[in-house]
């Protein structure tokens, strides 16, 4: 389920969707994450990449793995449930937009879900999920 597979067609495009996405909104006033020392740097960096790897495991690729034949557990379900767990550091962050977070991860969401479908991988998702993170928090 995580080994790499070939990208072909518009699964280039679909990497870079979340990492643009991510890069845009970086340029929202007010968006960005206090680093006050090198600790919280290193934490915001090893933070992205965790987020990067296991909501990739768990929402692309266990429903994907469990619900192999039903659409709305396989696609719509860790879609919206996706979108709903960004609720959390929407919250926890004075500077971060509740809604914006919601929003944005319903959108970039479907993304790597799409991704995961073209190459039968969750690779790739993880890839543009942690770069996208990287790109936010640090």
């Amino acid at each position: 389920m995580i080994r790499p597979r070939t990208l072909r067609g518009w699964g280039f495009v679909l990497v870079f969707i979340p990492i643009v996405g991510a890069a845009l909104y970086r340029l929202v006033p007010g968006m960005g994450y206090e680093k006050h020392t090198v600790w919280m740097t290193l934490l915001f960096a090893s933070t992205a990449f965790g987020n990067g790897f296991f909501e990739e495991l768990l929402w692309r690729g266990v429903y994907r793995v469990t619900f192999p034949s039903s659409v709305p557990l396989r696609f719509i379900w860790p879609t919206v449930a996706f979108a709903l767990w960004h609720y959390a550091p929407g919250v926890a962050s004075a500077n971060a937009s509740v809604w914006g977070l919601i929003i944005g991860a319903a959108a970039l969401g479907s993304v790597p879900r799409l991704l995961a479908e073209q190459t039968n991988s969750i690779f790739w998702p993880i890839v543009a999920h942690t770069v996208g993170g990287s790109i936010m928090v640090l």
